[in-house]
């Protein structure tokens, strides 16, 4: 596996366990006080936002890509260099 790949692999990993705590922290928050959102309707906003975060991770994984790409293009220049 390329380093690109881990590195995406690696951020797709930390998103999903951001989007999985968003949830249970806004459940846990939700039972604590007492609000006029019922459960079932905390769900479905949460699956809105995780939707909505998932969307934007996939719009800006490019972003990732291209700085490991850049990152790795220096690092192979510099050592290049000092063989030279």
């Amino acid at each position: 596996m390329n380093i690109e790949s881990e590195v995406m692999q690696s951020v797709a990993l930390t998103i999903n366990f951001i989007k999985e705590q968003v949830t249970l922290d806004l459940i846990e928050a939700l039972k604590k006080n007492n609000t006029d959102i019922t459960v079932t309707e905390m769900k479905k906003i949460c699956e809105s936002a995780s939707d909505s975060i998932q969307r934007n991770f996939i719009k800006s994984s490019d972003n990732i890509t291209n700085t490991v790409r850049k990152i790795t293009k220096n690092n192979v220049s510099k050592k290049t260099t000092k063989k030279g």
